[in-house]
C-alpha cells in the first residue's frame, strides 16, 4: 500500500473518531459535563491530526491552497475550543434551570 493511500485511510479514521466525539460530548453535555468535555477535547486533537494528514495529502497538488486549508482547519479548531465560553450555559436555581449566555451575563432573574 503506498503512502498516500494510508495518509488518506488514516485521515478518514480520524474523522471518524471525530464524529463519534461529537456525538458524546453532544449527548452527554447535560448529564455528564465532564465526560461532554473529554469527549471534545478529545475530538479537537483529533481534528488537528486530521488537519495535518489533509495537508501532507493534499501538498503534492497545490502547496499554497492545502497551506491555507490547513489554517482554516486550524482556525476551526481555535473557534470551537473558545465557543463554550461563549455559548449558552445552564444554571440551576432551586427547582427551575435557566439558560443564559456566560459572554453576555444580565442582571435581569427573569430571563
Amino acid at each position: 500500500m503506498n503512502d498516500s493511500r494510508r495518509t488518506a485511510r488514516l485521515a478518514g479514521a480520524l474523522w471518524l473518531v471525530v464524529i463519534a466525539g461529537g456525538v458524546i460530548s453532544f449527548s452527554t453535555q447535560s448529564g455528564m459535563p465532564r465526560l461532554a468535555f473529554a469527549a471534545d477535547l478529545f475530538s479537537g486533537v483529533c481534528y488537528l491530526g486530521v488537519t495535518v494528514l489533509l495537508y501532507q495529502l493534499f501538498k503534492p497538488v497545490d502547496t499554497s491552497i492545502s497551506l491555507f486549508a490547513a489554517f482554516c482547519g486550524l482556525g476551526g479548531v481555535a473557534s470551537g475550543a473558545a465557543l463554550p465560553s461563549f455559548g449558552p450555559t445552564r444554571r440551576r436555581r432551586g427547582s427551575m434551570s435557566q439558560w443564559s449566555f456566560s459572554a453576555l451575563r444580565s442582571s435581569r432573574s427573569d430571563i
